[in-house]
């Protein structure tokens, strides 16, 4: 593809068609037909229509099965309060005690709990919720989390201790590494830190508990992982680090010809033990670089354009690289650069590009549960899109991040050059149970 096509590529868009669901019917008892007609009444659509109107409604977070939502209200003293509200009830309902500086709200992965974040500094009290009995089911004193586990039976944080930093900072202590487990309501330290150092959770799925290990000096961070069995009363940590089963460099290409000048930085995938895959791997990345790419000149000098790519490494695992591409395109002359984002994410065991559809299971329509989640965010911007958002479309860009799934448009799709592309981040947590 030349460069010029590329660049007219910039501005092209997908649409798509959304897909209706069909429903079906039975014959049920009396009771049971009772129960149907609160939840048609007081249906999912009622409540999302409801809160939408409701201006003192805010940061409304629905469950991982879209049977219940929470959300806070400001109240007269100017603290937020929190509420919940079950799909077939009238109204919603108060949670005693959620109240003050709230924020954060964390559905759990079976949407059994639900827990919200208290407090104005950096040391805050986490509240567990209990949605069946609208009670605080218990409260964690923490400076990182919560982190669900997949089985959402426990919970992890960064819990401070009493050994001093090396350097001033405003915790007291430095982080250690907690699991708090809530059968039992017993916390047990998995990594204990030092006065250099401090831990802090990331994400949880099936792979294990992925978290940063972060110094107070000019050392990176480090991104490991804890897997089950490996922890002890004290903790120690007998996981490997996932950083070192490959290396990321970073290597430029620069082109110049009479009218274009192209400079792309793009990653380069080295130590892999299966070489074939560690091949197609940086093959990928050198196509969706545009390495290969021929100029297109025009014969007129007076005509210039520069390119510049660059990237971010967003997530990197044993199994998955996720990168987020920038191109920057200039037209000698014109107001402004034209600029454009691709997300590429790589199965690192097949060598093989995922679709936004490969990362869930089989069979499961993945845009009916994306694009409720996204269209509630819609409708948090503070500004109007050019466009009514319209969803998925049929080759979403999107990437991951440690924590999230991003979903992406382009700019000038919904958004000026001033504002740059649409992005939404969708913590893993909503979407943890269907991602394989």
């Amino acid at each position: 593809m030349g460069i010029r096509l590329r660049l007219i590529l910039l501005y092209l868009v997908i649409g798509i068609a959304l897909l209706a669901g069909a429903g079906c019917s039975s014959g049920k008892e009396p009771q049971e037909a009772e129960a149907d007609d609160a939840q048609g009444k007081y249906s999912l659509e009622y409540i999302q229509e409801s809160l939408k109107s409701d201006k003192n409604a805010a940061d409304i977070s629905w469950s991982k099965n879209k049977s219940r939502v929470a959300f806070f209200k400001n109240t007269e003293d100017y603290e937020v309060q929190m509420y919940l509200w079950n799909v077939g009830e009238a109204r919603e309902n108060k949670v005693a005690g959620a109240s003050g500086n709230l924020y954060d709200l964390k559905w759990s992965p079976d949407s059994r709990f639900v827990t919200v974040n208290e407090g104005t500094s950096t040391v805050y009290e986490t509240l567990i919720i209990d949605p069946d009995n609208l009670t605080i089911a218990d409260k964690i004193v923490n400076a990182g989390g919560p982190v669900w586990s997949p089985d959402s039976a426990r919970l992890a944080f960064a819990v401070l201790n009493n050994k001093k930093p090396i350097v001033a900072v405003e915790w007291d202590g430095t982080c250690d590494l907690v699991i708090y487990d809530l059968k039992t309501k017993n916390a047990d330290v998995i990594l204990a830190a030092e006065n250099d150092f401090y831990y802090s959770p990331k994400s949880w799925d099936k792979g294990g508990l992925r978290y940063e290990k972060c110094y107070f000096d000019d050392r990176k961070p480090e991104v490991l992982i804890h897997q089950e069995g490996s922890q002890g009363k004290t903790g120690s940590n007998s996981s490997p680090s996932f950083t070192n089963a490959y290396n990321i460099s970073t290597q430029t290409y620069t082109d110049q010809q009479v009218n274009i000048e192209v400079e792309i930085k793009y990653p380069v995938i080295t130590k892999m033990q299966n070489k074939d895959i560690e091949n197609r791997i940086n093959s990928i990345i050198e196509n969706k670089f545009g390495l290969h790419d021929e100029p297109t000149e025009t014969g007129d000098e007076t005509f210039k354009e520069t390119l510049n790519v660059n990237y971010e490494v967003k997530r990197r695992t044993e199994n998955a690289l996720s990168l987020r591409i920038f191109f920057s395109a200039y037209m000698e002359g014109a107001a402004h650069p034209s600029n454009f984002i691709e997300g590429l994410t790589i199965n690192l065991k097949t060598g093989k590009e995922l679709q936004l559809q490969d990362l869930f299971a089989q069979g499961v329509d993945y845009k009916s549960i994306l694009d409720p989640i996204l269209k509630e965010k819609v409708n948090k911007l503070d500004y109007e899109l050019f466009e009514e958002f319209k969803g998925i479309e049929d080759k979403q860009g999107f990437y991951l991040t440690d924590t999230a799934l991003v979903i992406y448009y382009q700019e000038y799709v919904y958004t000026p050059h001033a504002v740059g592309p649409l992005e939404f981040e969708i913590d893993l947590n909503e979407i943890d149970c269907l991602i394989e």
